[in-house]
This record gives structure tokens, sequence and C-alpha cells, in this order.
């Protein structure tokens, strides 16, 4: 029986885009992920049997064999290399349409399935951008309560955000430690090429006042 189609999120670094697929109790020896340059292919097979077949289009190249997989209760991640160096202007193309490249390097972007375009900056929850925090941080909870792990466990966004540093050159790193002291924790950059310009300004949620962080 087909499953009903499962909510997926898709984010990017300049050497990676990274594809969540949210689906309870995936049967890992039944499905298979298949990645092409410029598609991945996903055929999901719950324990129960459900089964759910997409393709993904890829708004730019991508290395095949060199994804990563993490299987988990509640969902599967896919880390694949990009073919080069650079931000997507988005994250997914039309069938039919071709394989593009931005040539541009600019912040962390966040988006979901449904959000093919991509935001240029990772604000603090709650604050400007195109990014629903709150949503997030809903689902982020339900599954760690499902996977009996804590608000903070390493499947929160937290994880996420050290898996980009930990991947990062060290201008990468610079603009992150810059853009967040800075910003008092208001938005985090990965672009040293505008962060090392100047100062980051805070961007807070509105109705607050930012507060320098005590580091």
């Amino acid at each position: 029986m087909a499953m009903q189609k499962p909510r997926y999120d898709i984010y990017q670094d300049d050497r990676h885009i990274t594809i969540t697929i949210y689906a309870k109790k995936l049967n890992k020896d039944n499905s298979t992920i298949t990645v092409e340059s410029g598609r991945a292919i996903f055929h999901l097979i719950t324990e129960t049997g459900d089964t759910w077949e997409y393709e993904i289009f890829l708004y730019g190249e991508v290395v095949p064999g060199s994804e990563k997989m993490q299987w988990k209760q509640t969902k599967v991640e896919i880390q694949l290399n990009k073919a080069r160096e650079e931000t997507w202007e988005q994250y997914e193309r039309k069938p039919g349409d071709d394989i593009k490249q931005s040539g541009s390097k600019n912040n962390v972007q966040v988006g979901t399935g449904d959000a093919k375009k991509a935001p240029n900056v990772l604000y603090y929850p709650s604050s400007k951008g195109q990014r629903n925090w709150d949503d997030l941080a809903q689902q982020v909870k339900k599954d760690e309560d499902e996977e009996k792990k804590n608000l903070g466990g390493e499947d929160s966004l937290n994880d996420l955000l050290k898996n980009i540093y930990a991947n990062a050159d060290e201008n990468t790193r610079r603009a992150m430690n810059k853009s967040f002291q800075e910003s008092a924790g208001t938005v985090l950059s990965t672009n040293w090429g505008e962060v090392g310009k100047g100062e980051v300004k805070p961007q807070p949620p509105s109705g607050m006042i930012p507060k320098k962080l005590d580091i």
C-alpha cells in the first residue's frame, strides 16, 4: 500500500546538499535511494509494507556515489557532494529543465520540499526570514520524543549546524563565529566575503531588543 507523501527538508552549504525525508519505521534493507548527477530517486518501504516512490530533481549537479545516509526511526538523511563548490539559487528544478549552477557563494540555507527557492540568511527562531522556525522546533521535539531523546538531542537543529561547522573550511568557520557573536546570536552566515567587511548587525525577533552575548 502506498503511504502518504512524507515531508522532506533540503539544506545546503557550498560543498554539500542534504535531503531529510521524515518517515517513520523505514525498512532500510528493502528501501533504495539512487543518486544520479542531477536527481535522487527514492523507493522507500516501511516495516509495515507501505511504499513511497519519488524523484527529486536537483537544481545543480552532484557526485553519484558520494552520498552518506543515516537511517533513524523517524527519518532518513542523505548528504550529497556537489560537483562544484558553490551555492545554488534554489534546491530543485522542474523535470526536463537543464541542471544549473549559480557559481556564487552565500550563506547557509535551509528550506523545505514545498519551498524550492533558497533563503539568503539563516535567522534566529521567530525572526524574519522564509523558514518557519516555530514549526521546525515543534517537529524536532516531536521526532526526538519519539526516539526517546531530550529536546537538545543530536537530531535537533543544533546537530545540523554542528555538521555544517565540522565540514566547513577556515573562512566559513570564521564567518559563522563572527556573525553569530556580533549579531547576539540572531544571524548565522558562512560568507566571509561579506562578514569580514564589517560588524554584523543584530536582527532580533520582532518586539525584542538585542543583548550582547557574554562569550
